[in-house]
């Protein structure tokens, strides 16, 4: 009988000290479901800004900007709610033939010259980087090569890219939200 409640304590022991282990090898992970995930730093993805370009020879021009804090819209410019000093965000470049938005669909890269429906031209990732002034320290890097999936777009866009940087880090990003729309297509 002694025996039987040993191993039964030892038993329950072992499975209390294995469910308790340590996951601290494990990168930390953001509550909210928007993030920008560049190499091992993750950032939450707060708020967003749509400009329109408008046409651009057969193509319509919309730039994309994500942050990780809340933004307005104040006389055309981007400013943090909060006044912070500094903002980590991801900027993509992108062409449609939809005059009034976005399309849904796959969005891939290609050289300027090489634009097309469902493309981006230039993106970049801004880790740290000031809203004006200051000394911060800043790290722009330009995205290389990636895909942007649009999966809805109107009142709540929902967006998820995979891709890589300059520096040969893997980006990812997933957002779902509103966008402050800005538009400089007079």
């Amino acid at each position: 009988m002694k025996f039987i409640q040993n191993t039964l304590l030892i038993v329950l022991l072992s499975s209390v000290l294995i469910s308790c282990s340590s996951d601290d090898d494990q990168p930390t992970s953001i509550e909210s479901n928007n993030f920008l995930r560049v190499g091992d730093q993750e950032f939450e993805l707060k708020s967003g800004v749509i400009q329109d370009y408008g046409a651009f020879q057969d193509l319509y021009n919309f730039d994309i900007f994500l942050f990780s804090l809340d933004t307005r819209i104040e006389n055309g410019e981007v400013v943090p709610v909060d006044n912070s000093e500094t903002v980590t965000y991801l900027y993509l470049e992108l062409f449609t033939d939809n005059p009034d938005d976005l399309n849904v669909g796959s969005y891939n890269y290609n050289d300027f010259s090489d634009r097309g429906n469902f493309s981006y031209t230039f993106s970049e990732t801004g880790i740290n980087i000031a809203f004006e002034g200051g000394n911060q320290q800043e790290s722009f890097v330009e995205i290389q090569n990636g895909t942007l999936e649009v999966m809805s777009t109107g009142t709540t866009y929902e967006f998820e890219f995979t891709g890589t940087d300059e520096e040969n880090r893997s980006i990812s990003m997933y957002y779902k939200g509103s966008l402050n729309n800005v538009d400089f297509s007079d």
